[in-house]
């Protein structure tokens, strides 16, 4: 219990800008553990800006803000970064305001955390005072690694800033951050023996036999977030239908619109690693435009199989199909709740459709979960889990396996959550991008997408084999492309698959990459580097040039394709028709790196396209800095980007006679240019 009178508590702004949810729950948790240090948070959205907060007005504010596409603010954020540009406001505009940042990000992608950094410098630059040192959160290492430390040390600035005396809150701030207590309470012999290493080898089965409370009723736990949804079952009520809407997607985004499959290739051999499958989607509207470089995002349902499962292991099956309404229990207007759940689906149609049950549950999420678990080992495992004292432990059971909340419930049997409560904290299910494959001057009523099966082997606490939610899906509404069956097996499988009520149609719309396009005119040279299903959108930009070349007689700069794959006869992509515009001299050079052949052919020199870059250096360098030439990547952004962009830098470097530095710089200036643009993932 805190010893503060709700009239005693602090008050500073909490402002978050949240793309996936992330550091929206972030900032709800700081929020709801605020009143333990002395201290209440007003939480906002950006979004919200001059109807319920005025920055300007403000003496303390911490601000929790995601990087999102190329670098950019989240959509809620879009208005109040605009706002605070400088470019319009006084420079004594936030003279008042101290402040502190904590950025999201994934140091997998180039602008890590840019949109922080960026906001960062707006407030410098309106007299803003940081007050506790900018923190960045890093994906690709667990978030909960970087942002615990950070928050930890919020609560003693803010305390300073805001005049609020430590010792006045009986304790919490010691006894829940300070190790010692905590791990009185713990197996911390066995715990502390183990290496970083040892721990990435522990899987959710191992943590109940490592943790063992005496005292658990002394153990200082984070409270537990008021609930904020309820549901009622309809049973006289007609089921709705599922049908998407523009809820989560960009404001720049087209319309959500259908398509129908209409041709399945396998581009890949049996024997390969990956099974690479190219689909052919016919637009049911002719209108519906797009162009080379576009990504397809795809309203994709859960796996049927997982959904069952889950409504078996939550005991509600004999709910399944009935009608549910969903009522908020607050009323605050400060945030809209749960807008992407239709009323009225049944509980099957929400998990198909609604909810992302691949999510990794958040800490505060666990520790809702223990309070519903019956066996003391399993739920003091879930506490020990979402308490800052296990973030190592959670990152290396939880979040670098992904595991999923069935993952939880199939290893933790005694953990019995009421539906409602997978409803609030599991975010919703996002579409999935895919990359246009062909060009609109080729077939402006059709379109192709290029995508691996992602396999996810029952390993490090996952409960089964599984695939990619989409990949997964794609491959089964595919499959009946491959057997000798009659069209109506494919037509049972589309029904069952598909979303909303036509059984035919999929639903999908274009996403927005503002600058992944081919360069207009066609004098520029082009530089693209795809391995892998990365040569996709360059298919698109080849046939698109073909197309343009009819018609258009002038100088056209050349073209160059850094292509790589395993095997020169198992898993090269598109090879026949790399080799038909090449001889066809639409694509200038072909340039392909195999990284398992053994020997290498004696026509290939590299293994993997950074390498080729380099080996090709002058001549790159030469279509970049004489003829203004655009690099374009597409492809894996842990490894491959970062190998591509160094391999560049050194190209740079070399040909300008430049120091490393000034090499650096080039490439940044040429991304600032949209002259050097990447689509990847991570």
């Amino acid at each position: 219990m805190t010893a503060f009178q709700p009239q005693d508590l602090k008050r500073f702004i909490l402002l978050y800008a949240s793309q996936t949810g992330q550091a929206q729950a972030i900032a709800e948790e700081i929020s709801e553990t605020a009143p333990f240090y002395g201290l209440i948070a007003d939480i906002y959205c950006l979004s919200l800006t001059d109807r319920k907060f005025c920055i300007e007005k403000e003496t303390c504010a911490v601000f929790i803000v995601s990087t999102t596409g190329d670098g950019e603010p989240p959509d809620t954020a879009v208005k109040f970064y605009r706002r605070t540009n400088g470019l319009l406001l006084n420079k004594n505009y936030l003279k008042k305001l101290n402040y502190t940042l904590l950025a999201l990000g994934d140091s997998n992608y180039d602008k890590f955390c840019l949109f922080g950094r960026n906001l960062n410098k707006h407030l410098e630059c309106l007299s803003a005072k940081l007050f506790y040192e900018v923190g960045y959160g890093d994906d690709a290492y667990g978030i909960e690694t970087c942002v615990d430390p950070w928050v930890k040390n919020l609560w003693p600035a803010l305390q300073k800033l805001l005049g609020v005396e430590p010792s006045t809150t009986n304790g919490f701030v010691v006894n829940f951050f300070d190790e010692n207590y905590l791990l009185k309470y713990l197996n911390m012999t066995l715990i502390e023996s183990l290496s970083d290493e040892e721990i990435k080898t522990l899987t959710l089965k191992n943590i109940p036999h490592l943790i063992k409370y005496s005292h658990i009723d002394k153990l200082r736990l984070p409270s537990l977030p008021s609930p904020k949804l309820a549901i009622a079952f309809e049973e006289t009520v007609k089921k709705a239908c599922y049908m998407p809407n523009k809820n989560f997607t960009h404001p720049q985004a087209s319309d959500i619109f259908k398509v129908r499959l209409t041709d399945a290739k396998k581009l890949t051999s049996e024997d390969t690693v990956k099974n690479t499958f190219e689909l052919t989607f016919e637009l049911e509207i002719e209108n519906n435009k797009f162009n080379p470089g576009d990504a397809f995002g795809f309203i994709c349902p859960n796996p049927p199989d997982e959904v069952e499962t889950l409504l078996e292991r939550l005991n509600i099956m004999q709910y399944a199909e009935t009608p549910v309404k969903l009522h908020t229990l607050e009323t605050s207007a400060k945030r809209k709740l749960f807008t992407y759940i239709p009323q009225y689906l049944s509980l099957r149609d929400i998990f198909l459709h609604c909810i992302e049950i691949r999510s990794v549950p958040k800490k505060v999420f666990l520790r809702i979960l223990s309070e519903y678990t019956s066996d003391l080992h399993e739920k003091h495992a879930l506490l020990f889990l979402s308490n800052p004292i296990g973030a190592k432990f959670y990152t290396s059971c939880i979040r670098d396996p992904s595991i999923s909340i069935l993952d939880i419930l199939m290893t933790y049997q005694s953990c019995n959550p009421p539906v409602e409560k997978l409803l609030e904290h599991l975010p919703c299910l996002k579409p999935r991008f895919y990359s246009v494959a062909s060009s609109p001057l080729q077939d402006n009523k059709s379109f192709k997408i290029v995508f691996n099966v992602l396999k996810i082997s029952n390993e490090r606490g996952r409960y089964k084999d599984r695939e990619g939610v989409c990949t997964g899906w794609f491959q089964r509404i595919s499959s009946k492309f491959f057997e000798k069956s009659d069209t109506s097996s494919l037509t049972d499988e589309m029904s069952n698959l598909s979303l909303g009520c036509n059984e035919f149609s999929i639903f999908t719309y274009v996403g927005v990459n503002i600058y992944f396009y081919p360069p207009a005119n066609l004098k520029f040279p082009i530089i693209m580097v795809g391995p892998g299903t990365g040569v996709a959108p360059f298919i698109g930009f080849l046939q698109h040039r073909e197309k343009l070349l009819e018609t258009v007689h002038n100088n056209c700069g050349e073209s160059w394709l850094f292509y790589g794959c395993r095997y020169k006869d198992k898993d090269f992509l598109y090879r026949s028709e790399l080799y038909r515009l090449q001889s066809a001299g639409i694509l200038s050079h072909l340039k392909i790196s195999l990284s398992r052949e053994e020997p290498l052919p004696s026509n290939i020199t590299s293994r993997y396209v950074h390498e080729s870059i380099k080996q090709n250096s002058d001549a790159i360098a030469a279509a970049v800095c004489g003829a203004g030439g655009r690099i374009f990547i597409c492809g894996d952004g842990k490894h491959m980007a970062k190998d591509v962009e160094q391999a560049f830098t050194e190209v740079f470097q070399l040909y300008n006679n430049f120091s490393a530095s000034e090499a650096k710089e080039y490439v940044h200036t040429l991304k600032a240019e949209k002259r050097y643009v990447c689509d990847v993932w991570g």
